[in-house]
């Protein structure tokens, strides 16, 4: 309180002055440099960004690569939240080894989950990349799933499955950083 201000008494400038700081300072999301994980809660529907990537991939090891994933999992999960949905990334390495795999993802920064190991035969790229492949398996990869959350008699349900933006190539994904993460 300023100290020319009456004991129990507010200004009302001195009101709309710590309104807009805490607006200002508070609300701003745009100097986030980092995506941190936040659990889902509830059911409806998920936008699901899948990072593939491995530690022996060279173009993976580029920084425009990394900063793009960075950027991306910020503005996706901006995205989701304007358009209702929950926001989740997984990231996948296909590298043999499981350590090589997660200490590679964990330089491209923090994940809602993970799966390492097992090469090509993972589960999730066996799920996700060869049901909706076209064309060669090729590392690094994005891929943009919407999805809805649901529930029954305690049991999760998610259902409807679809890619909604689909990134091949350290290029292609460099690219659609600099044009914004654009969703088809």
């Amino acid at each position: 309180m300023p100290p020319h201000a009456k004991r129990g008494v507010m200004p009302r400038t001195y009101l709309l002055t710590v309104a807009f700081t805490v607006a200002v300072v508070g609300g701003v999301r745009a100097q986030e440099t980092s995506y941190a994980p936040r659990p889902v809660v509830g059911v409806g529907p998920e936008l699901v960004a899948v990072v593939i990537s491995a530690a022996y991939c060279e173009d993976s090891q580029r920084t425009d690569y990394r900063e793009s994933i960075e950027q991306m999992k910020l503005r996706l999960r901006d995205t989701a939240q304007e358009r209702g949905m929950t926001f989740a990334v997984i990231g996948v390495a296909v590298d043999w080894s499981a350590e090589e795999g997660l200490r590679h993802l964990q330089r491209l920064g923090q994940f809602d989950q993970f799966v390492i190991g097992g090469g090509w035969t993972n589960v999730a790229t066996v799920e996700l990349v060869d049901r909706w492949r076209s064309g060669a398996l090729t590392i690094p990869q994005v891929l943009g799933i919407g999805r809805t959350l649901g529930a029954n008699s305690g049991s999760a349900i998610v259902s409807g499955g679809r890619v909604v933006e689909r990134l091949v190539g350290v290029d292609a994904i460099v690219r659609w950083a600099a044009e914004g993460f654009a969703l088809n």
